[in-house]
Parts: C-alpha cells; structure tokens; sequence
C-alpha cells in the first residue's frame, strides 16, 4: 500500500515547479504583436501596386503612400511608448 501511494504523489507535479517554468511566449505582449503587424502592413502597403490613389497621379499618388506611413509610424511609436511607460509604472511601484 506504501508503494500505491509514493508512485501516485511523485506523478503529481508540485505547483512551485510549474510555476517557475517559462513559456516561451511569456515576453510577447499584446502591443509587441500588434506593432509588428502595423510595421509588416506599413511595407506590404508601400511595395504594393494597389493603393488608394494611383501613383501615376502626379502629386496625390506619394502622398496617400508617405500619409500611411507616417500613420504606422506613428502607431508603432504610440504602442512601444505605451509599453515602455507600463514598464516604468511598474518599476516605480516596486521600488517605491
């Protein structure tokens, strides 16, 4: 009956153990991925044929490509800023 026992609580996994494990997605955050997106749909969107107005429309056509990506730039910059005031919020609360 001992034996029964050991074999069955030494299968079982301790919660401190798994708890100390990471995932490897553990660093991937909601604004990492999401500015990965706007960069690769900023590129996919300047190399592109297809845009909002032809480029062979003499002014008009450069301006939509540098408006979108000015506006990616600016998205990626918002959310990596975001990020790293989030980081900042939490390094201020634990030292002070």
């Amino acid at each position: 009956m001992a034996d029964v026992q050991n074999s069955t609580q030494g299968s079982a996994q301790d919660p401190a153990q798994t708890a100390n494990t990471k995932s490897p997605l553990a660093g991937i955050t909601r604004n990492k991925v999401i500015a990965v997106v706007a960069a690769v749909l900023v590129v996919v969107y300047g190399v592109s044929p297809v845009d909002l107005v032809n480029d062979l429309v003499p002014i008009l056509g450069y301006i939509d490509d540098i408006a979108v990506a000015i506006a990616g730039i600016a998205t990626i910059a918002n959310l990596l800023s975001q990020r790293k005031q989030a980081k900042m919020v939490g390094r201020e609360t634990i030292q002070g």
